[in-house]
């Protein structure tokens, strides 16, 4: 899902008193996801995978 598509439909899920909080987990989820996706990867292909 896009940045945009999930700024969108946030307020639609939740309610207006929680949407600070939840913007904010989108936020975490979304950084917990850029750095830690490329060492996920690297590690699920094994030592000895890349190319030389």
């Amino acid at each position: 899902m896009s940045v945009a598509a999930e700024q969108s439909a946030v307020p639609d899920l939740v309610g207006r008193e929680q949407l600070v909080l939840a913007n904010a987990r989108l936020g975490q989820a979304r950084t917990v996801a850029q750095t830690s996706g490329p060492a996920a990867a690297g590690s699920a292909r094994g030592p000895g995978s890349a190319r030389r």
